[in-house]
């Protein structure tokens, strides 16, 4: 299992090297968090339906990674209280801020069923949409993960 906390514990050290005129290369694919959010990988195998609830406000949220196989399957179920929280899951090893998502939703319940095409790393990020009228209060949201048998 890859982690990927490296890329957040060497944030002060990048720091003291940038000003020293290095650089540290980041590890291809790595995720790299807004400020302020914390990332939580979900144990696997998950055994029946895992509940993810919390509450998400700009930039200060939990974000979540979830290690898969090829041809494994998770159902993604969003239930926002709020029509200004959403939810994007993408694949946390590509690179580039252009990446496409493999579901994302906002301000609505939704179903969605994916399958891993490889081994990867799924990011699974509820956020708070920055053009809500009350900004900066953020909003409770709960996502259920099931793992599907096939």
């Amino acid at each position: 299992m890859t982690s990927l906390f490296p890329t957040i514990a060497a944030a002060p050290l990048a720091g003291a090297l940038l000003i020293a005129g290095l650089t540290i290369a980041q590890p291809a694919g790595a995720y790299e968090l807004y400020p302020g959010e914390k990332l939580q990988p979900i144990a696997t195998p998950i055994k029946g339906t895992l509940t993810l609830s919390g509450w998400t406000r700009d930039g200060r949220g939990t974000v979540y990674s979830l290690e898969v196989k090829k041809g494994e399957t998770f159902r993604f179920r969003f239930k926002p209280r709020n029509n200004f929280v959403g939810l994007v899951v993408f694949d946390g090893k590509s690179e580039g801020e252009d990446t496409d998502d493999l579901f994302s939703t906002q301000g609505v319940d939704a179903d969605k069923e994916l399958q891993a095409e490889e081994d990867t790393t799924w990011i699974i990020r509820p956020y708070y949409a920055r053009m809500s009228p009350r900004r900066g209060l953020g909003a409770p949201y709960e996502i259920e993960v099931t793992a599907e048998k096939r």
